[in-house]
């Protein structure tokens, strides 16, 4: 099963410059007990917070555990995944992008 999700998006002035936009998505996602999340690969600042659970993030074959209250960030353009190592909790996380308003997220 997917991890589930919501999803927000918009778009201002990032306060860098007057011809700079940022675009920002906010999304809260589920991850089953033991599910692994597909690789995948951001191109712009992704932070998250751990809001329930514990997530383990996966990239260039290191591993980082995350419980709820935790924050992290997700590295620009590498490949990672997420998983849900506990066998009973699902685990549920906020994530925020930043990127410019052309580039794919």
């Amino acid at each position: 099963m997917a991890p589930t999700s919501a999803r927000f998006f918009w778009t201002r002035s990032s306060g860098v410059s007057p011809a700079t936009e940022a675009r920002v998505n906010i999304q809260l996602s589920e991850l089953n007990p033991g599910r692994t999340a597909s690789w995948h690969i951001h191109n712009g600042v992704v932070y998250f917070v751990v809001v329930r659970g514990a997530v383990t993030l996966e990239y260039e074959g290191r591993s980082e555990h995350y419980s709820a209250g935790d924050a992290y960030t997700e590295p620009i353009g590498v490949v990672h995944r997420a998983l849900n190592p506990h066998p009973e909790i699902p685990a549920a996380f906020v994530g925020f992008w930043v990127t410019e308003p052309t580039v794919p997220m």
